[in-house]
C-alpha cells in the first residue's frame, strides 16, 4: 500500500520538474493529464463493497489524516531528494546551452569561468534564479501532494473496501483503535520517508540497474529475429509513395515533414 503512495509521490515530483505536462494549465495540457489517468481503469465497487465504504474511510482517515501527504513529501525531500538534489547542485555548470538553446556538446570547449560570465549576459541572476527556485521546490512540492490527498485518500477507501471484508474491517479499526495501533496508524506513512528506508533503496540501486540491464538483454533476445525498424530514408521510392499514399499526402510532403521533425529535434536536444 505504502509503494502505492510513494509511485504517486514520484510521479509527482516528476510532474513539477517536466514542464511538458501542463504547468500552465492549458487545454492540451489538462486532457494529456486525463489521458494519462484513463489508462487504469477500474471496476465499479459492487453493493457489498459500497455498504463496506464507510468504515474503509474512517480506517483511512486515522491512517492518512489530513496533512500526511505533505508530511510525506517533505521527509522524502529531506530524506532522498533534497540531498540528491544537494549533488546537483554542487557540480551544476553554468546554464549556457540551456539559455542559448543549443546541445551542451556544442559547448564542451568553453571553461566554466567562460561560461558563468557568458550566462550571466543572458541571465544576470542565474546563480540566485536557482538558489530561490531550490528553496521553493519543498513548499510546491509539498502544496501538490496536499492538493493530491482527497483524490488519494479516496481511492484507498475504495481498495480498502475491496480488499477486506467487513469483519477484517472491524478487526483493523479494532487494532487502530488500541494506543499501539493508532501509533501504527499515524506513522506508517511517513516511515516511509525514513532516512533508514530511503537510504537501503539508494544502497540497492546497484543491483537494480544490474536487473534493469538483465531485462535489457532479455527484451533483446525476445526481439533478435525479428526485422530492424527503418527509417524514412531507407524506403525504396516505391515504399516511400506507398507509405505516403496511405497517409493521404504526397511523398514530397511526407519527405519535408520527416525532414522539418528531424531539424525540430536537433534544436531540441
Amino acid at each position: 500500500m505504502k509503494l502505492f503512495f510513494l509511485l504517486a509521490a514520484a510521479f509527482a515530483a516528476t510532474t513539477l520538474a517536466t514542464p511538458a505536462l501542463a504547468q500552465d494549465g492549458s487545454s492540451q495540457g489538462v486532457a494529456e493529464m486525463e489521458a494519462l489517468g484513463a489508462m487504469f481503469p477500474v471496476e465499479p465497487l459492487t453493493p457489498e463493497e459500497e455498504a463496506r465504504l464507510p468504515a474503509a474511510k474512517a480506517l483511512v482517515e486515522m491512517i492518512m489524516p489530513d496533512g500526511t501527504m505533505g508530511e510525506m513529501m517533505n521527509g522524502m525531500f529531506e530524506g532522498m531528494l533534497g540531498p540528491i538534489m544537494a549533488m546537483d547542485e554542487a557540480g551544476r555548470e553554468p546554464p549556457l546551452a540551456e539559455l542559448l538553446g543549443v546541445s551542451g556538446d556544442r559547448l564542451e570547449s568553453i571553461d566554466n569561468e567562460t561560461a558563468a560570465r557568458a550566462a550571466a549576459i543572458l541571465d544576470p541572476d542565474w546563480r540566485l534564479r536557482d538558489e530561490r527556485e531550490a528553496e521553493a521546490l519543498p513548499r510546491a512540492m509539498n502544496a501538490m501532494m496536499t492538493a493530491m490527498e482527497p483524490a488519494l485518500k479516496a481511492a484507498m477507501a475504495e481498495m480498502y473496501a475491496v480488499s477486506f471484508n467487513a469483519a477484517e474491517l472491524r478487526d483493523i479499526d479494532a487494532f487502530f483503535s488500541t494506543e499501539s495501533g493508532a501509533t501504527y496508524a499515524r506513522k506508517s506513512f511517513t516511515m516511509a520517508s525514513d532516512p533508514r528506508y530511503v537510504g537501503a533503496i539508494m544502497q540497492a540501486m546497484p543491483q537494480a540497474l544490474a536487473g534493469m540491464a538483465n531485462m535489457q538483454a532479455e527484451l533483446d533476445a525476445a526481439t533478435a529475429d525479428l526485422a530492424t525498424p527503418r527509417s524514412w530514408y531507407e524506403l525504396e521510392p516505391a515504399e516511400q509513395d506507398k507509405l505516403a499514399r496511405l497517409l493521404g499526402v504526397s511523398r514530397e510532403e511526407l519527405g519535408a515533414s520527416v525532414n522539418s521533425a528531424e531539424g525540430e529535434d536537433a534544436h531540441d536536444h
